[in-house]
């Protein structure tokens, strides 16, 4: 398999789990701000951390769609068909890494953890679902 297509296709949806983590994140970190970013505000000095905080889940999310597009194509078989799950045991690691990724952040985010079930569920989605798909589409249109 070719992994430019690989990459390509983890940049894609990676980039749209940035993009959708990054404008809630903004939302909720400028309509009801947490204590240390209210402080901030007093100072005068918060909107450069929410622009570092947003910019930073573009970042972090499309780097983590590139590595789970090389992990998709490496476990999924060369004639793999178009399904909802095209490689359960793909599909559990996912899982795995965002219960990993996700209770330290659900920690930080005890008072508003809706917000981030919702990110999590966001991820599994795109993560488990969209990107195996998105590499069998790019490899079998090659």
């Amino acid at each position: 398999m070719t992994p430019a297509l690989d990459i390509l296709a983890g940049m894609l949806c990676g980039t749209l789990m940035g993009l959708i983590a990054s404008a809630h994140a903004a939302v909720m970190l400028t309509a009801r701000p947490p204590r240390m970013i209210q402080q901030r505000i007093e100072e005068g000095g918060s909107s450069n951390l929410v622009t570092v905080i947003v910019f930073g889940l573009v970042v972090v999310w499309t780097i983590l769609g590139v590595f789970a597009a090389l992990a998709a194509d490496a476990v999924l078989p060369d004639a793999a068909a178009m399904t909802l799950v095209p490689n359960s045991a793909y599909l559990v690691a996912v899982v795995l890494v965002l219960v990993m990724m996700g209770a330290p952040a659900m920690l930080f985010l005890r008072d508003r953890w809706i917000h981030g079930m919702f990110s999590l569920l966001t991820a599994l989605g795109i993560y488990g679902f969209l990107i195996p798909n998105a590499v069998i589409a790019l490899q079998n249109r090659a």
